[in-house]
């Protein structure tokens, strides 16, 4: 393909892709904040726009990893703080009917030292 008809055959495609979607909504997206201060204060995470029908059960499994680096210093005391963060969660829920719906959810966490430090300063580097 020559140069002249590459920049509207790639515009062309980059269109047709951003035509694609799913055919029903499926909002919203339940995003946890993973910063260390969040992490101490309990929050709902947001429930589906339509619960499902009775008897319907739905699973969803999540999982968050994070590399956390907080520091700060004041004229009396200094905090570092390097680590990293993983949380895995199974979500189920059931539809009770008349649009309500139960739902249970069982995490699990672990926190170290990971292994992205060297990835993350090569990175910035």
């Amino acid at each position: 393909m020559s140069t002249s008809r590459a920049g509207p055959a790639a515009a062309a495609a980059l269109t047709l892709c951003a035509c694609a979607s799913h055919r029903e909504p499926h909002g919203p997206l339940p995003v946890r904040n993973q910063h260390p201060a969040q992490l101490t204060v309990l929050h709902l995470p947001p429930a589906a726009t339509a619960p499902p029908p009775a008897g319907e059960l739905r699973a969803r499994l999540d999982l968050a990893y994070s590399s956390l680096f907080l520091s700060g210093t004041s004229s009396t005391a200094s905090y570092a703080m390097d680590g990293e963060y993983l949380r895995a969660a199974v979500a189920l829920s059931i539809g009770l009917g008349g649009g309500v719906a139960a739902g249970l959810e069982l995490p699990a966490a672990h926190s170290g030292g990971g292994f992205l430090d060297s990835f993350l300063i090569d990175y910035h580097a």
